[in-house]
């Protein structure tokens, strides 16, 4: 199924990974949905459905359904065995998802089971994201464009609720005005952030002067917010990331 030329399975990939950009700063039960969705697609593309058509078209429509289910089950198998052989291939995915390995290698030395259970359910997609995103079609440079934007744009909205937080009630600590996550997290997306309009900044082949322009006003601003913010976890990853950069 295609509308205006593009695979529904293409549409609901774009859509996972946009709500997955915009929930990161803004919703960590968003987040755990856009991870639903990328899973999905993840079983549903590349499946053969030669197959399973011909199961249908060559029995009867009781006996079919019960030889569809297993058929399916075969199908989908197969495409998780070859996307797995993919991601096997993609060396920059398994360095990624190793990260995932040092918990698990954690477990060696946990006092607390229970607990490291649990930080395993909550840094799962340390080796899912990787898996998926390696073992799916490129976004393309357009794509990937349109995702940072999308990004920026999320963390954008989220300092000015902030903002709006920190005037409209009594803070004692600016780090509370960070409402949706914690505030170490947020001031590391802000820190991407500011990263990703420095570098749509220097790229005067994609954008015109005034775009540029406005990414700098949008820069600006967060680098104001992050002293607003105070924290000092950001400051740091801003101040050693930019001398690596330069």
């Amino acid at each position: 199924m295609k509308i205006k030329g593009i695979p529904l399975i293409r549409i609901i990939y774009y859509f996972g990974l946009g709500l997955m950009v915009v929930a990161l700063p803004l919703s960590e039960y968003f987040m755990s949905v856009a991870q639903f969705i990328l899973t999905i697609v993840f079983l549903w593309e590349g499946i053969n459905y030669k197959p399973i058509h011909e199961v249908q078209s060559n029995h009867k429509r009781s006996f079919g359904i019960l030889l569809i289910i297993p058929t399916v089950a075969i199908e989908v198998l197969k495409n998780i065995a070859s996307k797995f052989i993919l991601f096997y291939r993609n060396k920059p995915a398994l360095i990624f998802s190793s990260l995932y390995l040092l918990h698990i290698i954690g477990l060696l030395h946990t006092s607390d089971i229970d607990q490291a259970m649990h930080d395993l359910r909550i840094k799962l997609p340390l080796f899912l994201l990787p898996l998926f995103i390696s073992t799916t079609e490129g976004l393309g440079k357009k794509g990937f464009y349109r995702l940072l934007g999308l990004y920026v744009a999320a963390v954008f909205v989220a300092t000015l609720i902030s903002t709006r937080v920190y005037f409209s009630r009594e803070i004692i600590d600016p780090r509370d005005i960070s409402i949706y996550i914690s505030h170490i997290r947020f001031s590391l997306n802000i820190c991407l952030a500011i990263f990703i309009l420095w570098y749509f900044i220097i790229d005067k082949d994609r954008f015109k002067i005034s775009y540029r322009a406005g990414f700098a006003i949008v820069l600006l601003w967060l680098v104001l917010f992050m002293i607003i913010l105070r924290s000092r976890t950001g400051f740091l990853a801003l101040s050693l990331s930019g001398a690596y950069v330069i």
